[in-house]
């Protein structure tokens, strides 16, 4: 526009201090918005990515377990012909056992290199508390009757009360609060440690074996986990 000179004038137009303080308020706002669906996709992707971690943990323990039964010697043909030494006197080291505590198994690695593997559960100190753990603990390789007997024996008592050395040979597996064992023989489960199981326990390998893991509350999954080994030379399955 002209002023009464003849100039031309520009009107200027600005925000007021309030206009400014509004715009500062619903800037932070959105800041704050946005924040927190950042936090909120950050902590849900954290919670998924522990999740995974934990089931994945469940799988390949379970996985170790059946590699260790698939891989068991066959009680008939006890002691393995790959054990070098003489008969000697009676060793009580066999295929498998339970007894109660943990569950011991002669298994088969690469050749005619052999283990002896065992499981069992123990509470462990830990900086977070004392949880109770799902342990597996393997031997050095046995090439003798008398080193088999020996790592049988070893593996009962790490069962037990461990030795620091028994220790470096174990894996925390998984957070447990109990698991049981039963054995499918004679078309039905059973306790290992019932009078059935007992007494054919020596003679042949189970048809089946079952593991019952109650897991510790926070694990995902939770609750109770039930798993069924069959023979592979039976196939089919137990249920």
């Amino acid at each position: 526009m002209k002023n009464k000179w003849g100039q031309i004038t520009i009107k200027s137009s600005g925000f007021t201090l309030v206009e400014v303080l509004v715009a500062l308020v619903v800037m932070s706002l959105m800041a704050l918005l946005s924040w927190q669906g950042i936090d909120g996709m950050a902590k849900a992707s954290g919670q998924h990515r522990a999740r995974s971690d934990e089931v994945a943990a469940i799988q390949t323990a379970l996985l170790q377990w059946r590699t260790d039964l698939d891989a068991m010697i066959d009680a008939s043909q006890t002691p393995p012909a790959a054990l070098a030494g003489g008969a000697g006197n009676a060793s009580t080291a066999k295929a498998i056992e339970f007894d109660s505590r943990v569950l011991r198994i002669t298994r088969r690695y690469a050749g005619d290199e052999l283990r002896v593997v065992a499981w069992a559960s123990r509470n462990m100190e830990t900086s977070s508390g004392n949880p109770r753990k799902f342990l597996r603990w393997v031997s050095e390789p046995i090439r003798t009757r008398g080193q088999w007997q020996a790592a049988w024996d070893q593996a009962a008592r790490w069962g037990q009360i461990p030795s620091q050395a028994d220790r470096l040979r174990e894996t925390a597996v998984l957070s447990v609060d109990e698991w049981q064992i039963f054995y499918y023989r004679n078309d039905s489960w059973s306790n290992p440690l019932s009078e059935g199981g007992t007494a054919t326990q020596t003679s042949a390998n189970p048809d089946g074996v079952r593991l019952i893991l109650q897991l510790a509350p926070g694990q995902a999954p939770g609750g109770k986990l039930s798993l069924d080994w069959v023979q592979p030379t039976r196939g089919g399955g137990k249920g």
